[in-house]
């Protein structure tokens, strides 16, 4: 195990049903590179599985900090309200810190298109979860680099 992964526990249903599903997919019978792309796509959704887990963990809480890339601009914010819509995702109400940079990109974008362009919501797959005392940390060691050179 690396030093950035982490175990997280199971329900022994889920593990039965993921366990289930492999032994149904997976055909011996197989060229090797197809066993090797089945075993790619086997990996994705697991992946996807853990995802939702834990998103299902973390009970979306309001307060939690976050982070958006919109096409190169980092943005930073704190999430205001949740909702969840029709297709099950759970969509984010945030208010973002100092924004400037993405409202002007998005009046240039007006600009252009003739068109207003402002998003309210973010579903929860176009953010990721940031730890506060983290960033702080990273953030100190810059300046200790900084102050180094």
């Amino acid at each position: 195990m690396t030093k950035g992964e982490s175990y997280i526990k199971v329900p022994s249903s889920l593990v039965e049903e993921i366990v289930d599903r492999i032994d149904k997919t997976y055909d011996l019978s197989r060229t090797a590179k197809s066993r090797w792309h089945h075993s790619q796509i086997l990996k994705l959704r697991l992946k996807e599985m853990k995802r939702l887990f834990l998103m299902k963990k973390e009970k979306h809480q309001i307060g939690r900090m976050v982070m958006h890339r919109h096409h190169g601009i980092v943005r930073l914010g704190v999430i205001q309200e949740t909702k969840k819509d029709s297709q099950g995702w759970v969509n984010y109400y945030i208010k973002f810190f100092e924004d400037q940079r993405y409202l002007a990109s998005q009046e240039h974008r007006s600009s252009l298109l003739d068109k207003e362009y402002h998003k309210e919501t973010y579903r929860s797959d176009e953010v990721m979860f940031i730890d506060p005392e983290w960033l702080n940390d990273v953030l100190e060691s810059y300046g200790e680099y900084h102050n180094e050179r």
